[in-house]
């Protein structure tokens, strides 16, 4: 019945990350399925093919939620030596769940579709880290630098948290989960009808990628005029196309680590005035983050100047560790949203290779 409905199966993702990467990136990429003690396997693509020695400065991509490795099309080139980058080596990888790697069953925890129920936030944070670290081990890397994108970048902190040898640098590309929620946020009774309608889905953990599941043969239309709608008319229409194929097949198959949504993160609207609406972490980062005691990684955060991600926090969070320390920063790319790694390449290219 799936086939009927929705044309997507796992080598439909893995084509389509072929295509993508295929057309837009230059340098000769090694893909590498990578099998985990579980059964399950992590989908990576890397810019060494494992010929010689191994190189000495590598850069890890993880990519963020409803996302893919794919989405790093512009960004793998330009972070090589080759392209005019700093890194030797550089890993895009899809998370447990997610992109074209297994995805486990969402009948079994942490995956349960009604998982903001019935796990606890940290179950979730260590079912991504823990595939990551056996991941990364299985291929023999043991230090690197690690450059996260949103919930890529959120799950990347705790790994950095959790192994501190391993990740010399983070790199927080318009990372989620960063600010803590402060108090006075609306409860339901208080919340307008918008509102509520937004929180009652939450808590039913109805992802996005349901939607677009739901529509069946439309799919395909509607993942274009997403990328056409966000990015408008950035690439030509062929380059558009290779682009939407890939999201649509990314986003419809099997439903798997998109139920992180809910056990993760949480809504908190706010009356005006008080605090910024938006999406906070169940565990946020910034208590562990500006305790130098706790993370010791140098960290580089960069927002887009127009990026809803971004939160009066991330300078506070700077300001408050260059008092002990040296090792974060913040930087804003011009003419750019929460895409930043999209939306100006030059300038996000550039802040990653010139920084130390």
């Amino acid at each position: 019945m799936k086939s009927l409905w929705l044309s997507t199966t796992p080598q439909h993702i893995m084509t389509s990350q072929r295509k993508l990467l295929k057309h837009f990136v230059k340098i000769p990429l090694t893909e590498r399925r990578v099998e985990l003690k579980s059964g399950e396997y992590i989908n990576m693509v890397d810019t060494w093919n494992g010929q010689g020695s191994a190189p000495s400065k590598t850069l890890v991509l993880t990519h963020g939620y409803g996302s893919g490795l794919g989405f790093w099309f512009r960004n793998i080139d330009a972070l090589t030596k080759e392209g005019g980058g700093k890194y030797d080596r550089v890993i895009a990888v899809d998370w447990l769940g997610m992109g074209a790697s297994s995805r486990p069953s969402n009948t079994k925890l942490p995956l349960r579709r009604n998982c903001g129920k019935t796990s606890d936030p940290q179950e979730f944070i260590q079912f991504f880290v823990s595939s990551l670290e056996e991941g990364l081990g299985n291929i023999g890397l043991q230090k690197f630098h690690l450059l996260g994108h949103s919930f890529g970048g959120y799950i990347g902190a705790h790994y950095a948290l959790q192994h501190p040898n391993q990740i010399e640098k983070l790199i927080l590309a318009s990372a989620v989960g960063i600010p803590a929620p402060s108090e006075g946020y609306l409860q339901r009774s208080e919340m307008k009808t918008q509102y509520k309608l937004i929180d009652s889905l939450w808590k039913a953990n109805f992802t996005p990628q349901s939607i677009l599941r739901f529509m069946g043969p439309r799919g395909k239309r509607i993942a274009q005029n997403i990328v056409r709608g966000r990015f408008q008319n950035r690439w030509n229409d062929e380059e558009t196309n290779l682009i939407s194929e890939y999201l649509y097949h990314i986003t419809c198959e099997t439903p798997s680590g998109e139920y992180a949504l809910n056990a993760l993160l949480e809504p908190r609207i706010y009356p005006a005035g008080v605090s910024r609406t938006g999406v906070y972490a169940r565990i946020p980062l910034y208590p562990k983050l500006v305790d130098p005691t706790i993370y010791k990684t140098k960290t580089q955060l960069l927002f887009g100047d127009t990026d809803w991600m971004y939160h009066p926090q991330m300078k506070e969070l700077v300001d408050e560790r260059s008092i002990h320390d040296n090792h974060m920063e913040l930087a804003i790319i011009s003419s750019a949203g929460h895409h930043l790694y999209l939306d100006n390449t030059t300038e996000f290219h550039a802040r990653i290779n010139s920084s130390e």
